[in-house]
């Protein structure tokens, strides 16, 4: 795949996980510098290989001693919200917040809520 159509891959999968179809430009083209050249066209394959669930499923979720916050995007097609709540039983002491109008890029959709929701969590433990 050359780099170019690489890049319209990029475009489509970064909006795709949008709510909005009022896109920031400046959001999909800072999510797409990483993988701008040849060398970055490499980092994303071995990236996206790394995402296998086959290196990911030695860890065991009953050790995850952390309080754990779930911020999810209720219209997450690629990772529905279900996934979080799978999540929420394998790990103890977890807390998911869905938020609404937002899908796959929470924090583009929800900037505000994202950041509100987060601060509540961390100063909570203080």
């Amino acid at each position: 795949m050359s780099v170019d159509d690489l890049q319209g891959m990029l475009d489509e999968m970064f909006r795709g996980g949008l709510y909005s179809d009022d896109v920031d430009e400046a959001f999909i083209e800072g999510m797409k510098v990483p993988w701008n050249t040849e060398q970055g066209k490499i980092s994303l394959s071995r990236n996206a290989i790394g995402t296998n669930t086959s290196h990911t499923t030695e860890i065991d979720p009953s050790e995850i001693t952390a309080r754990t916050l779930l911020l999810w995007g209720v219209d997450d097609e690629f990772q529905p919200i279900s996934s979080a709540e799978r999540l929420e039983k394998d790990i103890s002491d977890t807390e998911i917040v869905g938020l609404d109008n937002a899908n796959h890029w929470v924090i583009e959709d929800r900037t505000d809520t994202y950041r509100n929701e987060l601060r509540e969590f961390l100063d909570s433990d203080t």
